[in-house]
């Protein structure tokens, strides 16, 4: 009879642990919307920037419908698999336009579909290839462009050139805005002569 008991309790303990793990996975799962159907179309960009991943928005008209499932290098750059849902599907062009960009500075990117300014032709179905226009510039690739050009311009060299020039001008600022004045209607009165000189 103890027995019996003991067997039962055990059971019991892990029929719960069972029933929280069934638990935690469906509200994985909703949260992903894995249970979801969704309409796969693929995206291809020269480049998709360290930001994105997969779960990242899909918008259109800045109305979150879909997510990007795969992120993954190809020949020409980069391909997106995009999971969209299919009641917003008839809203996507067959041609739309996609452009990346971060939601702030050091945010996550998402995607914004847009239909192209020559029309839209039909809507997206699966399987459907889109282009992107436009790829947001991220705080990184910022960074990097600015230590390569510190690297090239050697700051020490560069400020004893802009300390040089600022002596150089120091005291001349009515000399200078002279000239410029000077050069302004030199350049204005050439303009109406172009064409002749083009010719």
């Amino acid at each position: 009879m103890r027995v019996n008991r003991k067997f039962r309790v055990r059971f019991a303990g892990l029929g719960m642990l069972g029933i929280f793990a069934v638990i935690v996975v469906l509200v994985i799962g909703m949260m992903t919307n894995a249970f979801s159907p969704t309409v796969t179309v693929t995206l291809q960009t020269d480049r998709a920037g360290l930001m994105m991943a997969p779960g990242n928005d899909v918008k259109i008209h800045g109305v979150v419908t879909g997510r990007v499932g795969d992120v993954r290098l190809a020949s020409r750059g980069a391909e997106l698999t995009l999971e969209l849902q299919p009641e917003y599907t008839k809203l996507v062009p067959a041609n739309a336009r996609a452009r990346i960009s971060p939601a702030t500075a050091f945010g996550n990117k998402f995607i914004a579909l847009e239909a192209p300014p020559e029309g839209s032709r039909g809507s997206v179905r699966p399987g459907s290839v889109l282009r992107t226009e436009h790829v947001g510039v991220e705080i990184n690739t910022v960074l990097e462009n600015l230590d390569n050009v510190l690297t090239a311009a050697k700051p020490s060299e560069f400020n004893t050139t802009l300390h040089a020039l600022a002596t150089a001008v120091k005291g001349k600022g009515d000399r200078l805005g002279r000239l410029l004045v000077q050069v302004s209607d030199y350049l204005a009165e050439m303009n109406p002569q172009l064409p002749t000189l083009q010719r």
